[in-house]
Formats: structure tokens, C-alpha cells, sequence
């Protein structure tokens, strides 16, 4: 003989198929949520790579300008400074670095003032070196700025001077 399901029975094996359903639902979402979220992480690694070139590019031109740039300043250089030996060379590098507030600037001047003819090998040498002790003096400079500011003293003055020792000790290698 054979038995009809009851009610419950019937409505308990309809309430699991819904759960079921629901789960495979979920889990659908859940996969199309991850190729979507795979999908704009790739967009933004291809930005992100686009960018990057970009830079590069912007960075490749800005060293180029300031390189005719500062073929211009040559006879400057020559008559106003009278930038003759390795000292002055060194001693121009590091007030340029305060000037223009920032190292690199200098160093590709160097060496367009190099390629110009206007300072030896040496001089240019020196004024990069020159460049570099200036840039970290201000390194030295906005760390004490920011123990007046009430920041910590062991983190805002020890890089400075870590950054000055490390470049001192290498261009002195380097001379």
C-alpha cells in the first residue's frame, strides 16, 4: 500500500529544495562578485602600469629641459660664480641643493655643465657631491622643524643625520 506523504512531509522536502536553491544562488553570486572584482583589479593593474610608463615618460622629459635649461646658465656659471676649481664646485653644489630645495635638480645640471665643457670632471663630481650633503641638511632641517612642532626627537632627527652619514661616507668613498 502505498502512503501519501503528509503535509509536513511535503513542506519540509519543498522548504530544503528552496534552501538548496537559495545556496546555489549564493554561491553563483559569490562567483560572478569575484570575476568582477578579478576583472576591475585588472583594469587597475593595467592603469596603474599605464601610469607608471607615464611617469617615466614625464621624468625622462623633465631631466631632458632641465638639461638645455642649464646649458643656458653655462656662461653664467663661468663669469658670475667663477665656479674654477673643485671647492667652489663643491660649495655651489650644496647652496644650489638649499636653493632649489632638492638635490637631483643639481646633479643633472653637473652634468650638463660637464657636457657643456664649463667644469672638469672633477668639479662636477664635487658639485654632485655637493648636492647631496646640501639635500640632506635639509633633511637634517625638517626633522628639527618637526621636534619644534612637538614631534617625536629619536624619529624626526635621527634620519636626517643617519641620510647625512650615509652620503658623507659614500662621496668620501667615492672622492
Amino acid at each position: 500500500m502505498e502512503t501519501k506523504p503528509s503535509s509536513r512531509q511535503h513542506f519540509g522536502e519543498v522548504a530544503s529544495e528552496e534552501v538548496g536553491l537559495e545556496k546555489h544562488a549564493v554561491r553563483n553570486d559569490d562567483q560572478r562578485a569575484r570575476q568582477q572584482a578579478c576583472q576591475g583589479g585588472r583594469k587597475r593593474l593595467v592603469f596603474k602600469i599605464a601610469l607608471f610608463i607615464f611617469s617615466v615618460y614625464l621624468f625622462i622629459l623633465a631631466i631632458m629641459l632641465m638639461k638645455d635649461g642649464a646649458r643656458s646658465l653655462a656662461p653664467l656659471l663661468q663669469d658670475t660664480f667663477s665656479i674654477t676649481n673643485a671647492t667652489n664646485s663643491l660649495g655651489f653644489g650644496w647652496l644650489f641643493a638649499y636653493v632649489v630645495m632638492s638635490g637631483s635638480p643639481v646633479a643633472a645640471a653637473a652634468l650638463t655643465f660637464l657636457d657643456a665643457g664649463v667644469i672638469d670632471a672633477l668639479s662636477a663630481l664635487m658639485m654632485i657631491t655637493g648636492s647631496r650633503l646640501g639635500a640632506n641638511i635639509l633633511v637634517i632641517f625638517l626633522g628639527f622643524l618637526y621636534i619644534l612642532r612637538g614631534r617625536d626627537r629619536a624619529t624626526s632627527l635621527s634620519m636626517g643625520l643617519l641620510s647625512l652619514g650615509v652620503t658623507g661616507t659614500t662621496h668620501l668613498a667615492a672622492l
